[in-house]
């Protein structure tokens, strides 16, 4: 009976060795389970644009995570959720996630990212370092079409016409979302730049769409006046002013119709369209 006695005790030890080992595996398997679990169901609500659960998820996942390159992906999702939310500490997070993650394969989109958070800041200087940044080949067509208006409006902001221009040149060639707006502005460049007969083709070619109608018959009154051909500006000018009444750019109307309509011989058209000029600016030239 003794030996039997010792017998089940050696069985008995080993047995509980192992059943403690099974425990342990056991507990180890379901964490790495969980683990994958939820970063899996985290980045399917991402993908879905549930960006309320993807964040409950990834932010329990972090808790547990062991896998490194799954925690980079993570951040960048809640970065970028960040950003879509419309936080306002977004930019920081965005900034942050790439100081600590410099070789992310995220950067561009996030250079991408932040350049358009300060975009709409209109903090153009900034806008014009994070997008230049970013390269555009790894981005998406949509991102690209993005990257590229919104660096060249930041240029032509910055001052810097002759980049801007041919950024515009190139959104109007290969982004149909953008191709009006590019156009408009590489008109207003053209104008800016003194070159009065691009600028006139293009702003002949705006006036077409409602959109662009009466900003592009202003900058034509405008060239007609500065080339002196009077007759063309009375004859669109008064239009312009029976048309939009309320434009904040009448007053400039009101004085260039005057000075054409003296140029013109006509004193009395003259007299009453600088007499409005006058009365609608506080500092007449």
């Amino acid at each position: 009976m003794k030996n039997n006695m010792s017998t089940i005790k050696k069985i008995i030890i080993p047995l509980c060795l192992v059943a403690a080992s099974i425990v342990a595996n056991g507990q180890s398997s379901y964490l790495v389970d969980s683990e994958d679990r939820l970063f899996a169901e985290g980045k399917d609500f991402f993908e879905l644009k549930n960006y309320a659960g993807c964040t409950d998820k990834l932010e329990a996942y972090k808790k547990i995570a062991t896998n490194s390159d799954l925690v980079q992906e993570a951040d960048y999702m809640l970065a970028y959720i960040a950003f879509e939310q419309g936080k306002e500490n977004a930019v920081e997070i965005l900034e942050s996630y790439l100081r600590q993650y410099p070789d992310s394969r995220h950067g561009d989109e996030a250079c991408l990212l932040i350049g358009s958070g300060y975009f709409e800041g209109k903090d153009y200087t900034r806008a014009e370092n994070w997008l230049a940044d970013a390269r555009v080949n790894a981005l998406n067509p949509q991102q690209q079409e993005v990257l590229n208006y919104r660096l060249a409006y930041s240029r032509m902001q910055n001052g810097d016409l002759t980049k801007a221009q041919e950024n515009f040149m190139t959104v109007r060639e290969f982004d149909a979302e953008y191709s009006l707006a590019s156009s408009y502005y590489i008109a207003y460049i053209d104008y800016a730049t003194g070159k009065y007969d691009n600028a006139m083709r293009e702003f002949n070619y705006l006036k077409k769409n409602p959109e662009y109608r009466e900003q592009a018959n202003y900058y034509i009154a405008q060239i007609n006046y500065i080339e002196d051909n009077h007759d063309e500006v009375v004859k669109l000018t008064e239009r312009l002013l029976r048309t939009y009444p309320d434009n904040d750019n009448n007053t400039e109307l009101y004085r260039i119709t005057g000075n054409s309509y003296y140029q013109l011989g006509n004193q009395d058209k003259a007299i009453a369209m600088l007499k409005q000029y006058v009365a609608s600016t506080d500092t007449p030239a």
